[in-house]
């Protein structure tokens, strides 16, 4: 099995994540987060 997962965190057309406001967003809605899970929780609740 390929563990190489950097093709699925690459931008794409329907998901901009290099974009500078998106990328500000993200880390206003993260802060304070201490895990890498309390984020995806943080980013999905929102």
């Amino acid at each position: 099995m390929n563990t190489d997962i950097g093709k699925f965190l690459k931008p794409i057309y329907f998901c901009d994540c290099d974009n500078p406001l998106i990328r500000e967003k993200a880390l206003e809605i993260t802060q304070g987060c201490q895990t890498q899970g309390e984020k995806a929780v943080s980013l999905l609740d929102k």
